[in-house]
């Protein structure tokens, strides 16, 4: 649908509106929160309710993102530099971020697949930008999320390599700006894992963020407020295990002691229906009826979203796969509506009820009139510091992963379980052979059995470095172990 300066009627808005509240009513099942594990335990199940919303205003944490797929239809390199017929050009994407986060100083952005970043900050000749990107960190502009050397998969990789490119990602982080990122972000993989959960955990994040779960569940918990919880992935040990069942209910909540925060998005990653066109990279025009028509479509979609959740914040991820790679115009079609809703809300409101109050099926704008819906560019750092100061006792998911993954009726992505079997195993070999030699050099260095020249030589370890590269870029989630 091409806006342009077609103007957009009545008609249209109310069609975005209804066909948002239709899918949100999709399903009707009632569960308990408490005991939501998995599909086969949450039929029949009461209701509990936990709606603790006393506020009126709701405010939108809006985060510019751009997921950036380390090699899929492309090559990591295409992608990157935007060659042999590559759409996109994540170098690009980089320097865009940069000079419209320069244009104004309320503009945020988060950036995920340290394969891409670190590449693009070690090509750079001039510190000018590197120390850009320092300054918009320091001014709570701009994070990394996840930190990673790539999204990796969650079904078919093995422990080891997950830590071995979390580490890959983290170093470079940790060397060049010093950061610790506390956020985890798997937003890509085709269902997730109480190991994943586990090892993020251990290596010290405090919260992730999920997309892609069973459709149905994910209903589910909409209806229950419980896309947010803690996640128990497992207990520390075997043998704290054991003892479970002599402990009595107190002494049985002080040992689940390793836990993630949760936040599983009430969609996509990309923005609601009546956002979507706001990121193809194109100026949108709109007059004053258009800017009406469409806040109130994007309103209604918010408070949507809204209402999955315990509190009056909402995470919206403005952007999608391969975005930002035009300068400012995303940022600018946002801020046209962003600006109108913020200081015209109440009048909107009460100008569209007014127009249409013998209309029964816009029953949506009684609900919009007891609120007050705010948009700011926002972090995830601050969205979560906001909503744990709002509410103080969560839901939690004990010792249950998210597999299989259905994104509809008899749609399961699980044929990339054993897909490619020879790769999968060459890539696993190929990791044992890895961190053998690791060890192995590691412990030779341990003995003082290595030339003092050799201990110090940057070359072999920058080639160490790069053979982990090569087998990292099949662990992402697109990769060959997974769905590419």
């Amino acid at each position: 649908m091409t806006i342009g300066k077609t103007r957009l009627s009545t008609q249209y808005t109310i069609y975005l509106i209804i066909s948002s509240l239709l899918i949100s009513s999709a399903f009707t099942q009632e569960v308990k929160v408490e005991n939501i594990q998995t599909i086969s335990d949450i039929k029949n199940l009461k209701v509990e309710s936990t709606n603790n919303k006393n506020q009126k205003e709701i405010k939108v944490h809006v985060v510019p993102h751009t997921h950036d797929d380390v090699g899929w239809l492309w090559t990591y390199l295409e992608y990157y530099h935007g060659t042999n017929g590559s759409l996109y050009s994540v170098e690009k994407i980089i320097n865009n971020f940069i000079h419209s986060l320069n244009q104004n100083d309320k503009r945020t952005f988060i950036f995920v697949e340290m394969a891409f970043f670190s590449k693009w900050y070690r090509s750079q000749t001039d510190e000018t930008k590197k120390d850009q990107i320092k300054k918009f960190i320091k001014e709570g502009r701009f994070e990394f999320i996840n930190g990673g050397y790539v999204m990796h998969d969650e079904a078919s990789t093995y422990y080891q390599d997950i830590i071995d490119q979390m580490r890959l990602g983290l170093l470079f982080l940790k060397e060049e700006f010093d950061y610790v990122p506390e956020i985890a972000w798997s937003i890509d993989p085709f269902g997730h894992s109480t190991t994943n959960a586990y090892l993020h955990a251990k290596l010290g994040f405090k919260k992730i963020v999920l997309v892609r779960i069973d459709y149905k569940e994910k209903e589910i918990r909409r209806r229950n407020k419980a896309l947010e919880f803690f996640w128990f992935p497992y207990y520390n040990t075997a043998a704290e295990q054991s003892e479970l069942q002599n402990l009595s209910e107190a002494n049985f909540n002080k040992m689940k002691k390793t836990k993630i925060f949760t936040h599983i998005t009430f969609d996509h990653y990309c923005p609601p229906a009546s956002l979507a066109d706001f990121v193809l990279e194109k100026k949108l025009t709109f007059n004053e009826e258009e800017v009406k028509s469409r806040s109130l479509a994007i309103l209604n979609d918010l408070n949507i979203w809204n209402s999955g959740f315990k509190h009056n914040k909402v995470l919206l991820m403005y952007g999608c796969d391969f975005t930002f790679t035009k300068k400012n115009k995303n940022f600018e079609n946002l801020e046209l509506v962003m600006d109108y809703i913020n200081n015209h809300y109440s009048q909107l409101i009460d100008e569209f009820a007014k127009k249409n109050q013998d209309d029964s099926s816009l029953d949506f704008i009684n609900d919009l009139k007891d609120k007050k819906i705010v948009l700011e560019y926002s972090l995830p750092t601050k969205y979560f510091a906001e909503i744990f100061d709002e509410v103080e006792t969560w839901s939690d998911y004990h010792h249950y992963d998210f597999f299989p993954y259905a994104d509809a009726p008899y749609s399961y992505w699980t044929g990339f379980f054993t897909s490619r079997p020879f790769l999968k195993g060459l890539v696993r070999e190929t990791g044992h052979y890895m961190k053998t030699f690791s060890r192995y050099f590691m412990e030779l260095m341990l003995k003082n059995q290595i030339r003092p020249e050799a201990k110090s030589n940057r070359v072999n370890e920058k080639l160490f470095e790069k053979c982990f590269q090569k087998l990292i870029l099949d662990e992402r989630s697109h990769g060959y172990l997974s769905t590419s």
